[in-house]
């Protein structure tokens, strides 16, 4: 319950940039679930699997985004299949996507470590790292 409130909060923060954002015209926005396949990423103690929590987060993501934004929306895996990280890097290429939103919900065996991480892209700063914004402001 804890990582869908995490969620949540995630996704209207997401929406809440991208609707204001006027400055970004977006058409397609490509959607990677962490995992899958043989990838199971991690599992939490009532042995749920974080490549199938990713893909029902993505898929639901992908609904808001076709439904509300009136937007493209590609994913880089549909179903539990292996889908190799140039793979991914292949389809986000042929989309043409605008943004891309990768999903991980992350695995501690700590109860006290907890909270999401968002990590972007800054091409006006280079383009070659990645910046991270720091939730616990938010």
């Amino acid at each position: 319950m804890k990582m869908f409130h995490s969620f949540l909060l995630l996704l209207i923060l997401l929406l809440s940039y991208i609707n204001e954002a006027d400055s970004i015209e977006l058409k397609t926005i490509v959607i990677d679930p962490g995992h899958g396949g043989s990838d199971k990423g991690g599992e939490g103690s009532d042995g749920i699997l974080e490549k199938d929590v990713a893909l029902q987060i993505s898929q639901s993501l992908k609904n808001k985004i076709i439904g509300r934004m009136k937007l493209n929306a590609v994913m880089t895996r549909d179903k539990d299949y292996d889908v190799p990280l140039e793979k991914r890097v292949t389809i986000a290429n042929a989309s043409n996507g605008d943004l891309f939103i990768s999903i991980h919900t992350g695995s501690a065996y700590s109860d006290e470590i907890s909270g999401i991480w968002i990590y972007y892209m800054d091409y006006e700063a280079g383009g070659d790292e990645f910046d991270e914004i720091d939730t616990d402001d938010i």
